[in-house]
């Protein structure tokens, strides 16, 4: 079911998807979309990456703007807060 929720997320789904390209092709657990769900919301708020310049309104090379990037921001924190208890990208 988390894996289910997670590809309705585009920039989760992606990086997901990404990951099959990897040399040591992780296995989906939950702990691991979990883990991967906060590492790309952790994008939009760190500076230097594509998508925290989206969410900030600024040119990016993912093509997404503001409003995609807020969309998908509210996305991730939404499948945190169900699957964790908590939106927050770290742990904590």
């Amino acid at each position: 079911m988390i894996e289910k929720d997670a590809r309705k997320i585009d920039e989760l789904d992606r990086h997901l998807d990404d990951m099959k390209g990897c040399t040591t092709q992780p296995e989906l657990t939950d702990e691991f979309i979990i883990s991967e769900a906060r590492y790309v919301l952790g994008k939009f708020y760190s500076p230097d990456w594509d998508q925290s310049y989206a969410l900030a309104g600024e040119e990016n090379n993912i093509g997404i703007d503001n409003a995609e990037a807020r969309k998908q921001v509210r996305q991730l924190k939404r499948f945190l807060m169900k699957h964790t208890g908590s939106d927050h990208y770290t742990e904590s």
